[in-house]
C-alpha cells in the first residue's frame, strides 16, 4: 500500500497537480543567458503575447499569442505561410526549455535545437 501511495504521489507531482502552475515572467529570454547579439536567439514575452528572433537579419519573426497548459508554453502562429509551433517546458518564473516534440517548425526555418534553455536576460549581469 505504501509503494502505491508513493508512485501515486509522484504521477500527481510530475502531472502538475501538485501545486499551482508557475507563469513565466515578462521579459527578454536569451539562449542560455547571453547577452543579446545580432545572431543570438531569443524570446520576448509581455502579457500572453511571444515573440521569437530567430536572428535579427531576418525580416519576419514570428510572433502570437501563447497558451499555458500546465508546464509548457506554446506558442502557435504562422510563419512563411506554414504553421508554425514552438514548445517550452516552463523550468521556473526565469527559464524556458525548448521541446522539439510538440513543435512544428517550418521548412527553412532556424528553430532551436531539443533542449535549448532560454533564459530571462538582466543587463545588470553584464
Amino acid at each position: 500500500m505504501k509503494k502505491i501511495l508513493t508512485v501515486l504521489a509522484a504521477v500527481l507531482l510530475y502531472a502538475g497537480c501538485a501545486g499551482p502552475a508557475v507563469h513565466p515572467a515578462d521579459g527578454l529570454y536569451t539562449k542560455d543567458g547571453e547577452t543579446p547579439g545580432i545572431d543570438t536567439p531569443y524570446l520576448i514575452l509581455r502579457d500572453e503575447d511571444m515573440t521569437y528572433i530567430m536572428n535579427v537579419a531576418v525580416s519576419y519573426q514570428p510572433s502570437g499569442r501563447f497558451d499555458q497548459n500546465g508546464g509548457m508554453l506554446i506558442l502557435k502562429t504562422e510563419y512563411l505561410d506554414q504553421e508554425l509551433v514552438l514548445s517550452f517546458r516552463i523550468r521556473d518564473e526565469d527559464t524556458l526549455v525548448y521541446q522539439a516534440a510538440g513543435s512544428v517548425i517550418c521548412d527553412g526555418m532556424n528553430a532551436p535545437v531539443d533542449g535549448t534553455v532560454f533564459r530571462l536576460y538582466d543587463e545588470n549581469d553584464d
